[in-house]
């Protein structure tokens, strides 16, 4: 928390999770192993802390953040690799920057249009 409270009007941006188990089908084992993981008591935890520490905590559509290349827009085919290359502009960083940029984007933009809602 002390990362976040160094910034003059600190903010903490998280994916709307709900509906992600009616989306994970894999095998059997995979699927139970995936259902048990607690993403949203992770994420109500984050919450809690942000908000007794005056932080706005902010969702956001998690569609496509992992696929779509944040420099140019272009939305790639889902990929097994950590690495995520776009096909059109050439653009290489690791998948998990990639979609935190998305992300970020997709805040300021909701922020921007004030169309967003803070939990603070």
């Amino acid at each position: 928390m002390e990362f976040v409270k160094q910034f003059p009007k600190p903010m903490i941006v998280m994916e709307e999770l709900e509906g992600l188990r009616e989306k994970i089908d894999y095998s059997r084992e995979l699927n139970r192993r995936l259902h048990n993981l607690p993403y949203r008591k992770l994420q109500k935890f984050i919450e809690y802390k942000a908000l007794i520490n005056g932080v706005e905590v902010v969702y956001v559509d998690p569609n496509n953040s992992s696929r779509t290349c944040h420099r140019c827009g272009h939305i790639n085919e889902p990929s097994n690799s950590r690495e995520f290359r776009c096909s059109i502009c050439g653009a290489e960083y690791n998948r998990d920057v990639n979609a935190a940029a998305n992300i970020a984007k997709k805040a300021l933009t909701m922020i921007a249009e004030n169309t967003y809602t803070s939990k603070y």
